[in-house]
């Protein structure tokens, strides 16, 4: 687990940090305000770009841990930023917090033990009314599933998310089969040696 700047083939998106709370947010404490993730196949990296809104204690208390799992037997986990937004300054956050690493089986009672490690940043000093924003990226593939891909983007969530992105990047060769449930039409885009699927 370590810190690199985002990989040059990612689009980036600013979250809308002045977008209003939705009378949603009190239940689940939180306003999502951007959800992020891109696949690059070639390059076996996917990114993930997050920001919420703390609205009340409880989202403080749910949401100011940052969880990520991977398995180091095959992936490399990299933060990219960690930022707090409060009265319109931003705080690094991740230059002074430690990334605590455990290994923790979430199929232990089933008998499937996969070497997974969790990685977790506690984010201090939070207060209802911050923005917290953050991306990482996952590099490696399972080598048991080299040569074969399938990709999935559950746009469900538990509170309203204010902007939804998912784009993949795949080998133009390669015959790709889309199966949309109850979800907005991917936008094609031309790309020099790749074939690319966005949906916004």
């Amino acid at each position: 687990v370590g810190t690199d700047p985002v990989p040059p083939w990612v689009i980036e998106h600013a979250p809308n940090l002045l977008e209003k709370s939705s009378s949603e947010s009190t239940g689940s404490g939180i306003d999502h305000l951007l959800l992020d993730r891109q696949e690059h196949l070639l390059q076996g990296q996917t990114y993930t770009h997050n920001c919420y809104r703390l609205v009340n204690q409880e989202g403080v208390a749910n949401f100011a841990d940052i969880v990520v799992r991977h398995n180091p037997a095959y992936q490399e986990l990299s933060y990219h930023f960690i930022r707090l937004h409060r009265d319109g300054q931003v705080i690094d956050k991740l230059a002074d917090h430690e990334i605590h690493s455990y290994q923790r089986e979430q199929q232990m009672e089933w008998g499937l033990y996969d070497g997974s490690i969790t990685s977790v940043v506690n984010v201090r000093d939070v207060r209802p009314g911050d923005c917290l924003e953050y991306a990482y990226t996952r590099t490696g593939v399972n080598p048991l599933l080299v040569g074969h891909v399938a990709l999935g983007f559950n746009q469900c969530s538990d509170s309203p998310i204010q902007d939804l992105y998912f784009r993949a990047i795949v080998d133009p060769a390669l015959r790709v089969y889309e199966h949309d449930e109850n979800a907005a039409e991917p936008t094609r885009l031309g790309m020099i040696s790749y074939a690319v699927f966005c949906l916004k």
